[in-house]
């Protein structure tokens, strides 16, 4: 799985993404609404580390998406995909 987002340094919002991306774990076509939820568990992560008022880290803003991620697919299917989430700040 890759989860990929830009964000802008400044204004911390949303330039591009999140993006989720599935190579033999999730099969789009037939189950595109686990990929819609993981989205929203990413923009989940990002609004909660904003409203707890931390600096803005793309490494532990990764990790945290990371964590979120893996518990979320653990719990929904099961199963521990390899996560890779990329995350810019420009």
């Amino acid at each position: 799985m890759i989860a990929s987002m830009v964000i802008s340094k400044v204004t911390k919002e949303i330039l591009s993404g999140p993006d989720i991306f599935s190579r033999g774990f999730i099969v789009e076509e037939t189950k595109p609404e686990i990929l819609e939820l993981a989205k929203c568990v990413v923009l989940d992560t990002l609004d909660r580390i904003l409203t707890e008022g931390f600096d803005l880290d793309c490494a532990d803003l990764a990790m945290e998406v990371r964590g979120e991620l893996r518990r979320f697919f653990q719990r929904v299917l099961e199963r521990r995909p390899v996560i890779y989430p990329i995350i810019i700040d420009v």
